[in-house]
């Protein structure tokens, strides 16, 4: 499953999935942010296993996702992530 969703084919669709759910992030308050956060802690951990577990060929701003925000799971790296969103263009 995770070769077919990272393939050359498929893997574009990732990478516009991340751009999408970073670009609602940045519409919404931190406070009404808890559900495209979880959306991107979601995201995230299938990316990182693909990558750590599985060894796909990720698209390089989406390894760059996973990378620097590999622990969603603390509320610190929620609002740094909703911080980094608001910055971004």
């Amino acid at each position: 499953m995770y070769e077919e969703l990272f393939s050359l084919e498929c893997r574009w669709y990732v990478l516009d999935l991340l751009r999408k759910l970073m670009a609602e992030l940045r519409k919404l308050k931190f406070e009404e942010s808890a559900g495209v956060l979880e959306a991107l802690e979601f995201f995230q951990g299938v990316c990182a296993a693909a990558l750590w577990k599985f060894h796909c060929e990720l698209p390089s701003e989406v390894e760059c996702f996973v990378r620097e925000f590999d622990r969603l799971d603390a509320v610190g790296e929620k609002e740094r992530l909703y911080l980094s969103a608001q910055v971004e263009k």
